[in-house]
């Protein structure tokens, strides 16, 4: 901080640099000027204790959850952040651990994002679901579409390991890939699929024949917009649907990827059987994920692939 200073950077770059705000940027800097040092002075009190006061407003940031509106530079709070901001804003130091305790005792849980997509019509979705329940309950057999694209290049996942520093998965940093198409039943946990290098409406009416093949009675097929679902260049597929009439197309609302139950089995087949692993050719990594979405139990796909909280009438889109 010293060093950027002394080389003319302002204090608001070098907040950013350091990822502090301006204040502390300037009494650190304030504090070198006056005394030659920045180490700290003996703090009163006893170390490590958080008055209640303090502890609800640890509560009420991390329920905000938007750091750079206190003049913190974070993208969000963790544990490592709010012991900072304890230590610098508070003068109280507390470990890290303790922090982590104190969110867990309020109820909160460590857990990754997911995304709000802005673009989809929370009325539209709405008004899907309750015509997807009707579907459902009419005993129709129904499955779930999408295609997932897999890239040679690994995606890291976590491991148990004994050594020091993080462990490393071998890559030729390749993006060649493959497509799977895939289809679910949540309620039977059937799957089925194909895996080849391109995706087109032809390989979408093949897996359409499958479901069909495998299944008896009546079928609802739903699937999102993409343009090789809809299109005028694929009327091949409203043509096929013609010809089998028990075969019905229900097409998702625009941008609604958390109604489709399996995009969490994409999520699930690839953080179990991909993650960490080097192919040679993409002709290794379909046969693999072919295998591997082929041998994930029934009961685990309809505990994956779940929709029943997307059924029930107190459900709210989001």
């Amino acid at each position: 901080m010293l060093y950027f200073r002394a080389s003319g950077y302002k204090v608001a770059d070098i907040a950013f640099i350091v990822a502090r705000d301006e204040d502390t940027v300037s009494a650190w800097i304030k504090r070198y000027e006056e005394l030659e040092s920045v180490e700290d002075e003996p703090r009163s009190g006893s170390e490590g204790k958080l008055t209640p006061a303090l502890e609800k407003k640890i509560v009420e940031l991390v329920d905000e959850n938007k750091p750079f509106k206190h003049g913190w530079n974070a993208a969000r709070w963790d544990c490592n952040e709010l012991s900072a901001w304890l230590e610098e804003k508070q003068g109280v130091k507390v470990t890290e651990e303790a922090v982590r305790q104190l969110l867990v005792n309020n109820g909160f849980h460590w857990r990754k994002t997911g995304y709000d997509y802005l673009n989809g019509d929370k009325l539209e979705q709405a008004k899907f679901l309750r015509r997807m329940k009707r579907i459902v309950e009419s005993g129709t057999n129904v499955f779930f579409l999408d295609e997932a694209k897999t890239k040679l290049h690994p995606k890291n996942g976590y491991v148990w390991t004994r050594q020091q520093g993080k462990p490393l998965v071998p890559t030729y940093s390749s993006h060649k890939g493959v497509t799977t198409i895939g289809a679910v039943n949540p309620f039977t946990g059937r799957e089925v699929h194909l895996t080849s290098k391109e995706f087109n409406a032809q390989k979408v009416i093949a897996l359409l024949a499958i479901i069909l093949l495998v299944t008896r009675g009546e079928v609802t097929v739903f699937l999102d917009r993409h343009k090789a679902h809809t299109t005028e260049r694929t009327r091949e597929i409203q043509k096929f649907n013609a010809k089998h009439p028990r075969l019905t197309l229900e097409y998702f609302p625009k941008c609604s990827p958390k109604l489709n139950p399996i995009e969490t089995l994409w999520s699930y087949a690839r953080s179990k059987k991909l993650n960490n692993r080097l192919y040679k050719n993409t002709t290794a990594l379909a046969i693999s994920f072919s295998k591997n979405l082929a041998s994930i139990p029934k009961d685990v796909i309809k505990s994956v692939c779940a929709i029943n909280h997307l059924l029930t009438p107190n459900h709210q889109v989001g």
